[in-house]
């Protein structure tokens, strides 16, 4: 199957999706490696080419987000504060949120349970669950999540 056939099929089914009555509403996202494939010149004009305005990100166990990539070729990375911070600042500009960050961690045993859970742990710390919790700024992720 094509993956602009898959791309359009995900589209119809969240457009088929009925709207969520009262004060919930329903965000679509998109993964970052699908708007990679629609060949933009940045990854946040693909996402607004299409409509979309929030992404799950994949993370590799160096916390390297190398699907979210600017026009000029650079990435992103969530491994230090810095990065973090560029992330950040990048993300309110383009006025897009990340509504899930996505460790695809291989079945084949690449990795021992202790290197998943390190990176799994990593990935978590950026954007923690509860208010309070974790080194980064909860207030924000908080703002930001899908």
């Amino acid at each position: 199957m094509s993956l602009q056939i898959l791309f359009g099929a995900a589209l119809v089914f969240a457009m088929a999706v009925p709207t969520v009555q009262g004060k919930d509403v329903m965000h679509v996202g998109i993964r970052d490696g699908y708007l990679k494939s629609l060949e933009y010149k940045g990854v946040w004009a693909a996402a607004k080419a299409i409509g979309v305005n929030r992404l799950e990100v994949v993370v590799t166990p160096e916390l390297n987000c190398s699907n979210l990539y600017e026009a000029d070729g650079s990435t992103h990375k969530i491994g230090d504060k810095a990065s973090i911070s560029r992330l950040k600042k990048t993300l309110k500009k383009q006025r897009i949120s990340i509504c899930a960050f996505t460790t695809v961690i291989p079945l084949s045993g690449e990795q021992t349970p202790t290197q998943v859970q390190q990176w799994v742990s990593a990935v978590a710390k950026v954007c923690p669950t509860t208010e309070g919790s974790g080194s980064h700024d909860a207030a924000y992720c908080k703002g930001h999540r899908g």
